[in-house]
């Protein structure tokens, strides 16, 4: 996790999944049926492959380019980057965010 761009608080809790706990900066859930443990700094856990990490926190999706050239299209945009840049989409398992989706709905 160290040195990529992202803000695990605000991907894993803006609401496109449920199932993350947080306690004192460690971060905890099941990612493709595998337990996960990470802080802003590593992944803690040996059970996930990096390379299955690094697709459900959509590492390599050039968010900084992304976020650079909006910065620089709107002062709006560059406002919104400033601080929501960091939240990354997560690589969910389809079936999983669809109930995600359909619990948040019938929470409201």
């Amino acid at each position: 996790m160290k040195n990529y761009p992202i803000d695990l608080r605000a991907t894993l809790f803006c609401g496109q999944c449920f199932g993350w706990q947080e306690e004192d900066g460690l971060f905890q859930s099941v990612v493709q049926g595998k337990h996960v443990q990470c802080t802003s700094e590593t992944f803690l856990s040996t059970l996930a492959k990096d390379e299955e990490l690094r697709h459900y926190f959509d590492m390599d999706g050039g968010y900084a380019q992304a976020n650079a050239h909006l910065s620089q299209l709107d002062p709006t945009l560059s406002s919104a980057v400033q601080r929501f840049g960091g939240i990354h989409i997560l690589n969910q398992d389809p079936f999983e965010a669809l109930l995600c989706f359909i619990l948040s709905q019938n929470n409201n």
